[in-house]
């Protein structure tokens, strides 16, 4: 009797948080580009679907967020670049989006926490976060949307009922109907 070969248990990621300022920024840039970059886009929504979501006054300025410097280290070899919701096409290397893998993967952690995350080719690589210098600006909290108002209600009485008009397909009065097809 042959068995087939267990999967190799993936490790569990290291806890993450945001701000509820930036979770918010970040849901709305994840879902306006699910049919854009649905790959990454995915990949962006399901680490804020992990992340612990905390006041802005809770969240440490070594944390890594949009705007923060983030000193990583792959495969040994360390690297330092920015986040950014979008990085520029043809811009340096000192940027990287959210959007892509490696800025999705950093997202949220601190200096000390390491994650295995998917690379471009469908391969896993470790990230450790060496260290995170805040935005030189702190983030600011949003404020809140506006709320969405309801249409003002028909000036109907209690119990009165309203009668229902179908449009019809007939031209108005004195409005030649147009030739038919036949």
């Amino acid at each position: 009797m042959m068995f087939a070969e267990p999967k190799p248990i993936e490790p569990i990621p290291p806890p993450i948080r945001l701000s509820r300022s930036q979770h918010c920024r970040l849901l709305h840039l994840a879902v306006g580009n699910l049919l854009l970059q649905p790959r990454e886009a995915g990949a962006l929504l399901q680490e804020l679907n992990r992340a612990e979501v905390v006041p802005h006054e809770a969240l440490s300025t070594l944390t890594a967020g949009l705007g923060s410097a983030v000193t990583f280290e792959i495969g040994g070899v360390e690297h330092v670049a920015t986040l950014v919701e979008r990085a520029l096409p043809g811009g340096t290397n000192a940027e990287v989006s959210v959007l892509s893998n490696l800025g999705a993967g950093l997202l949220g952690l601190t200096a000390g926490q390491t994650i295995d995350w998917p690379d471009r080719v469908g391969g896993r690589r470790r990230l450790t976060v060496l260290a995170v210098s805040g935005p030189e600006r702190p983030e600011e909290p949003s404020e809140a949307p506006a709320p969405v108002k309801a249409p003002a209600p028909l000036p109907v009485a209690p119990g009165e009922v309203v009668p229902f008009r179908r449009r019809t397909t007939q031209p108005p009065a004195g409005v030649d109907p147009p030739p038919s097809a036949a």
